[in-house]
């Protein structure tokens, strides 16, 4: 049962500032999240302060600099829905699609979505943020699904639920460099691929990504095998990318040569990727290596590089033609226009 609290629904952004800077005010947006933490007690609210009315953060549209504005008031429906999202960045659509039900797509934001609080069920239940009782979480001896328990180290064991924040990260550098080195259509594709199975293991945690049990299942695997898929495009996706700054950019003119160095930029991200992994393990506290799912395996690290020198090394048999005829067109297409 919801406690009283005061509903305030400013109509500008200074109005809104001035009325949350009141102690006890929260914010209230789509209120998918807010409502469901109210009702359950998670926190209380003295005021809510609305600013569904500020309609300067709905909407989506074009930039200068060929980008998208996406408004943080706008609901994920319409992030789905829209025609300049769908035309520019696929893996959004897709990310959007798989929050939740229609009901709460038409009625959540967007920028709710990313910064909605965890969905831990002992934070829900009233255990706090970290579930601690006299200085020891209750997660790892208790019902720990979809958390990172394993070799965690650190006060926190549950993991962010916003499934848009990848490549919400990602779409933007992309979109800042399409004028000036725009890529193939081929490296597009398999970018919007890899951004849905980044998404898929972050909306799931990898260790329990269904699909990953199905393979475990039909396979006999001792493990989920989804992050493998991961660290497999971490190769596959990469080693294509490093080829065609490469050819196109004349830094080398061999092919041989250039898959060999592709192979190198491939593994040297791997390698950095699992250095950052073991920085934020032992600084941070907190087990990257597990979220991604090393599921207690001590040579998972060996493992994830492996997969991906084996993604990067199928990349390169069987797309390099492919991936040669489309640059030899974007190349062509050059030359046209200093013509």
């Amino acid at each position: 049962m919801l406690t009283n609290f005061s509903y305030i629904r400013p109509k500008s952004l200074k109005e809104a500032m001035k009325q949350l800077s009141v102690p006890g005010a929260r914010l209230h947006a789509g209120g998918t999240d807010l409502l469901g933490c109210l009702r359950d007690h998670v926190f209380d609210a003295k005021t809510v302060v609305s600013i569904s009315g500020i309609r300067d953060f709905r909407g989506v549209k074009k930039t200068t600099g060929g980008g998208l504005s996406i408004g943080a008031l706008t609901t994920v429906a319409d992030v789905a829905a829209s025609s300049l999202v769908k035309e520019s960045y696929p893996a959004l659509v897709k990310a959007a699609l798989s929050v939740a039900s229609p009901q709460l797509r038409n009625q959540g934001t967007i920028g709710g979505n990313i910064c909605q609080k965890p969905r831990c069920w002992y934070y829900r239940n009233g255990f706090g943020l970290l579930a601690e009782y006299k200085g020891r979480s209750w997660v790892p001896d208790g019902d720990s699904r979809y958390h990172a328990i394993l070799g965690n180290d650190g006060p926190a064991y549950f993991v962010s639920p916003s499934t848009v924040a990848p490549v919400l990260i990602a779409g933007p550098v992309l979109a800042l460099t399409y004028r000036r080195f725009p890529l193939t259509s081929l490296l597009y594709m398999l970018i919007v691929l890899h951004a849905i199975v980044l998404i898929t293991g972050g909306a799931y945690t990898y260790a329990r990504v269904p699909f990953g049990f199905w393979l475990e299942d039909a396979f006999s695997f001792s493990r989920n095998p989804y992050d493998r898929i991961g660290h497999f495009l971490q190769g596959f996706v990469p080693v294509l990318l490093a080829r065609e700054i490469l050819l196109r950019g004349r830094y080398v003119s061999n092919r041989r040569m250039a898959a060999f160095l592709s192979i190198c930029v491939a593994m040297a991200i791997s390698a950095w990727y699992e250095l950052i992994e073991w920085a934020a393990a032992l600084i941070l506290g907190q087990a990257a290596h597990d979220f991604l799912g090393t599921q207690g395996d001590p040579w998972d690290t060996q493992w994830d590089m492996f997969m991906c020198f084996v993604g990067s090394v199928v990349a390169l048999l069987s797309l390099s033609r492919e991936h040669d005829r489309q640059i030899e067109k974007m190349n062509r297409a050059v030359l046209d226009e200093k013509r």
